[in-house]
């Protein structure tokens, strides 16, 4: 018990210093991911804290595997450096000895980690989701991303197509307005966005680009017009932060027995999918006849042109409808697929500890 208890406190220091490291690290990366998007937007500090704090979460879990090697690897290196290892050998104590405090512990981490992971983990993550949400109501601009179309404002969906993280220029912008009497599709090269009157209203400048309209109510009239700068005003309507109750849950903000149920429902209705599919796939034709062991002469059949065609839109609609359920199939296996690699996500990242003490004790 002793030389468990002294194993064990070599682990100790190594792995607090370890976790600090790793988690310091993540977090760094993760502060100059969000900086722009989330400091430099003017929230308010308690969600700039909130935010920081959900995301805590998914670093722990990533970062205690991790610190348990390095642990593992200091430990062992300075109890052998020091020919403590010898010493023990020498006394009789087999190395299995040796490393069983190590692998318990890493046992009890394991098990931690994995109520960790199904029990915090996906509701720190579905409660970041909804704050993100929450965030992009409330201004827009602090989550704008490349290649998506934006509409949360009334009346116009934008899409740019991209981003300077630093300077918050944007490029290749493209404006779409619906208007009473006609619609509006403006182009800009580049431009940025700024706030008015505390947020109230939101100002798109827009540099270097072309508007075109329709007109509505004569057709053969549209208007192209090229400008250098040019000023679009939205009205900021959900700029007060609102909290939202709930929202559909994604694959990382579930648990394991959560998954397993949308796995079980996917799979059932891939088997459903996989019945009615045989409906759409017809019996072979007989190529010979009953009476004769020779092909039938298809060539000498007449057809009526009407029965020809009738026949052929016939068999291009059982096609269509077979290229459908194939598809359904095909999403049902991805999304089977897609929450398996979660499950075994949820334990094989734990199992890690176990398998970096045997793998870093012995070197």
């Amino acid at each position: 018990m002793i030389l468990f208890r002294y194993i064990l406190r070599e682990h100790l220091s190594p792995f607090l210093y370890a976790l600090f490291t790793i988690t310091f690290l993540f977090v760094m990366d993760f502060m100059v991911q969000m900086i722009d998007s989330i400091l430099s937007k003017g929230l308010a500090p308690h969600l700039v804290l909130e935010v920081f704090v959900l995301n805590m979460a998914w670093i722990v879990a990533l970062s205690v595997p991790m610190a348990v090697l390095v642990a593992v690897l200091m430990a062992y290196g300075r109890l052998s450096s020091d020919n403590e290892i010898v010493a023990m050998k020498a006394a009789g104590i087999h190395l299995v000895r040796i490393i069983v405090p190590s692998f318990l512990m890493a046992g009890v981490v394991a098990a931690g980690l994995i109520y960790f992971n199904n029990r915090v983990l996906p509701e720190a993550n579905h409660r970041a989701s909804m704050l993100y949400l929450d965030i992009s109501r409330m201004k827009p601009s602090a989550f704008l991303k490349e290649g998506f179309i934006i509409d949360d404002f009334k009346g116009y969906k934008i899409m740019i197509g991209s981003i300077r993280p630093k300077s918050g220029e944007m490029r290749d912008i493209k404006i779409y307005q619906e208007g009473q009497e006609d619609n509006t599709l403006t182009f800009a090269r580049q431009g940025f966005i700024d706030y008015i009157n505390h947020g109230d209203v939101i100002r798109f400048v827009l540099l270097e680009g072309e508007t075109h309209r329709e007109d509505q109510d004569n057709k053969s009239n549209y208007y192209r017009v090229a400008f250098k700068r040019q000023e679009i005003y939205l009205d900021n309507e959900n700029r007060g932060f609102q909290r939202s109750t709930d929202k559909a849950r994604g694959d990382r903000e579930m648990s394991a027995q959560m998954m397993v149920q949308e796995v079980r429902r996917y799979r059932a209705e891939k088997r459903d999918e996989e019945k009615d599919q045989v409906r759409f796939v017809p019996p072979l034709p007989p190529l010979i006849s009953q009476h004769s062991a020779r092909p039938l002469a298809f060539d000498s059949l007449k057809v009526r042109p009407e029965t020809a065609r009738a026949v052929l839109q016939e068999e291009e609609r059982r096609l269509r409808n077979l290229a459908r359920k194939n598809s359904q199939i095909l999403n049902k296996k991805q999304w089977i697929s897609k929450y398996l690699v979660e499950i075994h996500k949820k334990y094989s990242i734990p199992v890690a500890c176990l398998v970096f003490v045997l793998i870093g004790a012995p070197l």
